[in-house]
């Protein structure tokens, strides 16, 4: 037999034999949207079938998903791709770490130039300095009355600001120069 044929034959081979097992069929965008719409089914083992279907297609139904949990009329429906969701993020986009330390929710963040910090700030009243690769907290910025509902980075990562509401008439507004700690002299050095 000729190099060719055998090629050709290996070809033809490889290209009929089946996926891996448990490899999940290929969806389209209307099966998808039947899915979603099972989703609200009247009958529990529809919703649960529908569930594990999605769950199993994966990423080409992930933006349908999200945009159900977000808008679908129905609540059950919002309620469980939210949760398919949920359990898909981290398979499609990963995890690095969680940053823990607030007492309170996070309502703000930036992330330096380098992308190596992190400030974020808090319903708790505080600013924390975070570095990204370890998820250690570096330096707590300031303790404020209220909560930070802003925080910058200057783009040479030498100044930090922050943004708390103390009085409904009078916004305060923090300005550091983040300290030995995070990795600059106190005379402002980049932070990276």
């Amino acid at each position: 037999m000729s190099l060719v044929k055998r090629f050709l034959l290996a070809c033809l081979l490889v290209t009929s034999v089946p996926g891996p097992r448990g490899q999940a069929r290929p969806a389209d965008e209307a099966e998808v949207a039947a899915l979603i719409k099972q989703l609200g089914s009247d009958d529990f083992d529809e919703r649960e079938k529908a569930s594990r279907r999605l769950e199993e297609i994966g990423a080409p139904a992930f933006d349908s998903l999200r945009r159900a949990a977000k808008r679908h009329a129905d609540a059950e429906v919002r309620s469980r791709a939210g949760n398919i969701v949920k359990t898909l993020r981290p398979q499609l986009f990963g995890f690095v770490r969680t940053l823990q330390g607030h007492s309170g929710q996070v309502n703000c963040f930036a992330i330096s130039a380098d992308g190596k910090r992190l400030i974020s700030g808090s319903l708790d009243g505080s600013a924390r300095l975070w570095d990204l690769e370890t998820g250690v907290e570096l330096e707590r910025l300031a303790e404020h009355k209220e909560a930070v509902w802003a925080v910058a980075i200057s783009p040479e990562s030498t100044i930090i600001a922050e943004r708390s509401i103390s009085a409904p008439a009078m916004p305060e507004i923090a300005l550091a120069r983040p300290g030995p700690s995070a990795g600059t002299s106190t005379a402002g050095a980049p932070v990276s």
